[in-house]
């Protein structure tokens, strides 16, 4: 009911002062690494799924249309509950109606029939004349992206003619310190150390602070001097922000995500199995 009031923290707070909640423990729990997981987990299924915009409806898991109207809605809210009152004559158990209305469900296909094209510069690993490109959006302190790492590494191992991996940088606004370690690997791959920093900086807790990242350029070989410049600077700052908005075009609004070829990996299994079996095109 608030209106166009601003929607700043002091503004949930209040709202959940008004409700009876207790302020002190809202604002803890709002901005806890907890609820900032179950958003990441959210923007995720999401992505998975296709969702770019909201709202966007399901009737037992079935898309309605972006833009739907309420006489739409209600037909195909009939049409489900047609269905429910069949399988209820057919004797079938309330508790497992709704699983099987979905199990039937259409496969959800491992690539978007859409192509994307990416132009602004990227990281890139693997063979010059390979096959097959995969781009991956990534954010260093999100927990899905620092696991999907390890089966990338598989796969260029796996298809060392064959595969060029294209990193690019989506750190997520509520990460702190995913910027800074965004732009340090763009210096470090500006030097030529990019695959060790990069791994380095995928096993390093915390925050990436400035004595982690200049410890980890130490031991990855990278100028100390040029990349404390870099960093001050914005040396990359402005190529960062060129490939989030490309990202933000095409549909990306969560980490990791992953396109082969240009279209959008779909599916929620992300394991060296998996992802191998796309590029094979089985």
């Amino acid at each position: 009911e608030a209106g166009s009031e601003p929607r700043n923290e002091s503004f949930f707070v209040s709202i959940a002062k008004d409700v009876g909640m207790d302020p002190v423990r809202f604002r803890r729990d709002m901005l806890s690494g907890a609820c900032r997981q179950h958003l990441d987990a959210d923007r995720d299924i999401a992505a998975r799924v296709g969702i770019v915009a909201v709202p966007s409806l399901t009737v037992n898991g079935r898309k309605t249309p972006e833009v739907v109207s309420m006489e739409v809605l209600q037909e195909i809210i009939s049409e489900e509950l047609a269905k429910v009152a069949a399988m209820e004559v057919d004797g079938i158990a309330a508790e497992r109606i709704y699983d099987d209305l979905v199990a039937d469900g259409e496969v959800q296909r491992p690539l978007s029939e859409d192509i994307f094209s990416f132009t602004v510069p990227a990281t890139v690993v693997g063979s010059e004349q390979a096959a097959h490109v995969l781009t991956v959006f990534g954010d260093y302190q999100c927990p899905y992206t620092r696991a999907l790492f390890p089966n990338i590494d598989l796969l260029l191992a796996a298809s060392p003619e064959g595969l060029a991996v294209e990193f690019r940088n989506f750190p997520m606004p509520y990460h702190g310190g995913a910027r800074i370690a965004a732009e340090a690997s763009m210096e470090a791959a500006r030097q030529g150390a990019f695959q060790a920093f990069h791994a380095g900086l995928a096993s390093l807790p915390g925050d990436f602070s400035m004595k982690q990242l200049e410890r980890l350029a130490r031991r990855c070989k990278v100028n100390l001097e040029e990349l404390r410049a870099a960093l001050k600077e914005g040396r990359h700052g402005g190529v960062l922000d060129l490939q989030i908005k490309e990202a933000r075009a095409a549909g990306v609004w969560s980490t990791p995500s992953i396109f082969v070829d240009g279209h959008r990996y779909l599916s929620p299994d992300r394991s060296f199995e998996a992802l191998l079996a796309v590029l094979s095109g089985k």
